[in-house]
């Protein structure tokens, strides 16, 4: 594996340093940018390769995290991560060529270039320190731009096998500079300049980064921040499925997802029966003490849910230690702990009684990264129109998501902004319009003559006309005039003139 260079750090007195990366990572995007797309797609194809015939050494630089075995690094990031290479090599050439349209009747001709942003500052997570940055930084190199990666606490290990296969595959490596993990690197990179900046992460380092940026010339921004995902269980609904899914959802990657299941919203009809399998599912599950920093996040919360009436009925706190996973049953929109931003094993349940009360509930939160839905196909369809989240999965919940042609956005106070599938790469872009006039005739300039008003309501019928019967009486009147078989109507009497308009719709 190609060494890499040494992650910069803001606290180590290194300004110099990263003055350099970007100031090198500038120069040699512009050359990048110049070059064709079939050009940047076999360093990617390669990537592709390489990770295939040697995944280990990404399993390996992410056995750190807790609660992650091999098998869910394989499944979670580095087969997503192929999967997201497989998608560009297959769709970037097509979304990103320039398009050309001419409009047959206005004598003009678009063309629509979707150029790099330039130098993209992509700041990564802890959970996900491979999949979800890697996308984003294989889109920005195939979009035309150099990337800064910093990555999320403990991320550096996932990230310096990133980089150095990107470089193997034939990435220049001033393309493509390795920051360190200290918060502070972030806004130093910001005050030197970047071109757009792609964060996932929690809301409040979002709000740092937005504030940053506000002292620093407009430019484009990507927030994928917290989440407190709604789980709503239909009338209808397959209850096997959705425990299951629920316990999945807790299990996978310790918790630490930030779509995985926080609260359940479910119809009270189908209470007495979830409640059962719930419990059944859970009954020989061994609970374990949360981490010392979800214990002081998540403590507070769920006693001052007990005390406003919740059950606490998966789980138990022994002295001041949480034993997880903790499931809360009847949870209200007013508890703290319904709209919190939690990385642990928890689940709350708030029991409504209809649809509609069921939104109010959702809606209660302002954290809306993503949402799931179980119940039938049609009212789960109609549900996906009323409810405002980034991401919405029927019938099950965070594994569709990670499908490469997936775009992924967020809502509310979850951020804005879309990354990964199509919508993703070509926000790594801005787009270059050419309008081009290619007839002589320029009748903007022509000066107004009597009969102009009667021609242009003529145009606007034959263009937007209610029905085929307009649209063709108005293209004979036009063909009339233009021909010179009749005139503009000269009809001094408004009686005449109000008639035809009513009999003959103006024609």
């Amino acid at each position: 594996m190609e060494p890499v260079e040494q992650p910069f750090s803001a606290r180590r007195n290194a300004t110099q340093p990263l003055e350099l990366s970007v100031a090198q990572a500038r120069a040699s995007q512009i050359q990048w940018s110049r070059q064709s797309i079939e050009h940047r797609l076999y360093a990617v194809a390669k990537f592709r390769n390489s990770l295939a015939a040697s995944p280990s050494r990404f399993t390996q630089a992410l056995s750190h995290l807790p609660d992650r075995t091999e098998v869910q690094s394989l499944a979670g990031e580095v087969i997503p991560l192929a999967n997201a290479a497989r998608f560009l090599l297959r769709r970037a050439e097509p979304l990103l060529r320039p398009r050309v349209r001419s409009p047959w009747l206005s004598g003009i001709r678009i063309t629509v270039d979707h150029r790099p942003h330039g130098l993209v500052l992509i700041v990564g997570p802890s959970n996900y320190p491979l999949f979800l940055p890697g996308v984003q930084v294989l889109q920005a190199l195939v979009a035309g731009n150099a990337v800064l990666l910093k990555p999320g606490t403990q991320g550096t290990s996932a990230a310096v096998a990133l980089v150095s296969l990107l470089r193997t595959s034939g990435i220049d490596p001033t393309l493509i500079h390795l920051l360190g993990e200290d918060p502070d690197v972030v806004h130093e990179a910001i005050k030197l300049g970047v071109d757009q900046i792609i964060l996932t992460g929690s809301a409040p380092a979002g709000r740092a980064i937005v504030n940053s940026m506000a002292k620093k010339p407009p430019h484009p921004a990507i927030m994928e921040l917290s989440g407190s995902d709604a789980v709503f269980i239909l009338s209808g609904a397959d209850l096997y499925r959705a425990v299951a899914l629920l316990q999945f959802g807790m299990e996978f990657n310790g918790s630490a997802t930030c779509i995985a299941p926080r609260r359940v919203i479910i119809v009270r009809s189908m209470l007495e029966k979830f409640e059962h399998l719930l419990l059944s599912r859970f009954a020989d599950y061994k609970v374990a003490p949360l981490s010392e920093a979800a214990t002081q996040k998540v403590l507070p919360m769920v006693r001052d849910a007990l005390t406003g009436g919740a059950r606490l009925v998966v789980g138990k706190i022994v002295g001041d230690k949480p034993m997880g996973p903790l499931i809360l049953m009847h949870t209200t929109s007013d508890m703290p702990i319904m709209s919190a931003d939690m990385m642990a094993p928890v689940l709350c349940v708030q029991v409504v009684a209809d649809t509609l009360e069921a939104i109010n509930a959702y809606n209660a939160c302002s954290l809306r990264l993503s949402a799931s839905i179980f119940g039938d196909s049609v009212p789960a369809r109609n549900l996906t129109r009323r409810i405002d989240a980034g991401c919405i999965v029927i019938n099950d919940l965070i594994a569709p998501t990670a499908h490469p042609e997936v775009p992924f956005t967020a809502r509310g106070e979850s951020g804005y902004g879309t990354t990964r599938g199509a919508e993703g790469l070509l926000a790594m872009t801005w787009p270059n319009v050419v309008v081009e006039r290619t007839g002589r005739t320029l009748p903007h300039l022509r000066k107004p003559e009597p009969h102009d008003q009667q021609i242009l309501l003529l145009v606007l019928r034959l263009l937007h006309g209610a029905d085929a019967a307009v649209r063709l009486r108005a293209l004979a009147a036009l063909l009339r005039i233009f021909m010179g078989f009749a005139g503009p109507p000269k009809e001094k009497d408004e009686g005449a003139i109000k008639s035809r308009e009513k009999n003959h719709d103006s024609l």
